[in-house]
């Protein structure tokens, strides 16, 4: 008789095998010989690394945290051709299958566990595949999300569970330094887990908030260096006040997404608002042009609140479907068409989905998968108050198996009835 777990056994080795070669395929026959979106600016921060120092000290420029530069490093070192840390993409992709089938096995049959886990790989390979063939931190925040879920439910689940807690608090520190907007997620739900602990004292919450709380301790060597070198307490990047001022700016053809603001003073009749007020900033460095981008976009807020509604609105639907994007000179035209809404708009379908299940038995859930899920929410949230795109949706996705593999243990219901 046949051994029915050889499959199961044989496909957690054979997916991430599959996910790899189909991702590396994609990678060689799309990756292009010239610097494409944020590439360059990552390069950028490599060399930094290199001559002993990662923002400039003369302009203080800290646009991203130093995760992914550090990943390029090497790269840039042995002047091994970028190509090669593009390819490191397929890696990560299938490290992250096989970290999400294995999650998934706590829960459910490795059957179900394998199935689920080559759907949800097959449909993440097509939502990424505009940013996979790029040194974009897509594809690695997908990987560390990945693992740390995995790391994170299985500490909940050990009772010697230190050093899982402590890889971890690894991966999702890793995270916050390659996507400084996890760091602001990673204070919440260390705050919320310090809370909940207080009334529902169990493993799996105290393990996560011990768990996220490590993950700042994993970034304070950076923040240390951002105090020193800006004399702000918690200084991430500054590119949080281009991002807030974008999605406030109350021209009627805008619409929260953004926009080269040095192209402002050039068109004044496009940006009747902003052209008088962004030239006076020329003279400020980084950390101060962001501080006053940050002031502008309150006062924005404040004066048109209909308008940050509107431009909230549609950020929101940018999350959701990558659509619309605003109008204006030297924009691409085929980002206002929505083409792409049909292959970003089931995530967002599929939690509406989970969600009633969720909220009629979540008595019933691992609290490990609720904590997750709500690591996911928190996130959604922030990402909405800035100008996002559905790329940024594109790293939680493991996080949107993970509940759906708990709806389908936990609340979900299939009968058969003979006719």
């Amino acid at each position: 008789m046949p051994d029915a777990s050889l499959p199961p056994r044989l496909g957690r080795y054979l997916l991430p095998v599959g996910v790899f070669l189909a991702a590396l395929l994609y990678i060689l026959a799309n990756a292009v010989g010239h610097y494409a979106q944020d590439e360059e600016r990552y390069v950028y921060y490599a060399h930094n690394l290199l001559r002993g120092f990662y923002a400039p000290p003369d302009t203080l420029y800290i646009w991203n945290g130093p995760g992914y530069p550090l990943f390029l490093a090497p790269f840039v070192f042995w002047n091994i051709p970028l190509i090669f840390a593009k390819a490191c993409n397929a890696i990560f992709l299938a490290a992250a299958a096989f970290f999400q089938y294995r999650t998934l096995t706590f829960y459910l049959p490795p059957r179900t566990a394998l199935l689920l886990t080559t759907v949800f790989s097959l449909y993440a390979g097509v939502f990424g595949l505009a940013w996979l063939p790029l040194l974009m931190t897509e594809a690695i925040c997908y990987f560390l999300i990945s693992g740390g879920a995995y790391f994170l439910c299985r500490a909940s689940r050990s009772s010697e569970s230190v050093s899982y807690l402590w890889i971890a608090a690894a991966f999702f520190g890793y995270l916050a330094l390659t996507k400084v907007f996890f760091g602001y997620v990673l204070v919440a739900c260390a705050a919320l887990c310090l809370g909940l602990r207080v009334f529902q004292p169990t493993r799996a919450i105290s393990s996560a908030g011990f768990i996220f709380a490590g993950a700042l301790l994993f970034c304070l060597p950076y923040l240390l260096y951002t105090y020193a070198l800006t004399g702000r307490i918690f200084y991430w990047a500054n590119s949080g006040g281009t991002a807030l001022y974008t999605l406030s700016a109350p021209e009627p053809n805008l619409l929260g997404d953004i926009f080269p603001l040095n192209i402002v003073s050039e068109y004044p009749e496009i940006f009747p608002s902003q052209s008088a007020y962004l030239p006076s900033l020329s003279q400020l460095n980084h950390v101060e042009y962001n501080s006053a981008l940050l002031r502008e976009a309150v006062r924005n807020i404040r004066n048109h609140p209909l308008k940050a509604l509107l431009n909230w609105r549609a950020n929101l639907n940018r999350l959701i479907m990558d659509f619309p994007f605003s109008t204006f000179p030297g924009s691409h035209s085929r980002l206002n068409t929505g083409n792409w809404s049909l292959v970003y708009f089931p995530a967002f379908f599929l939690s509406l989905f989970l969600l009633f299940p969720t909220l009629l038995r979540w008595r019933h859930f691992p609290a490990e998968i609720l904590i997750l899920v709500g690591v996911l929410a928190l996130s959604l949230v922030a990402f909405s108050l800035v100008s996002s795109y559905a790329r940024f949706v594109y790293p939680l996705l493991p996080l949107l198996l993970l509940w759906l593999g708990g709806v389908w243990a936990r609340a979900l219901r299939i009968r058969v009835v003979p006719a």
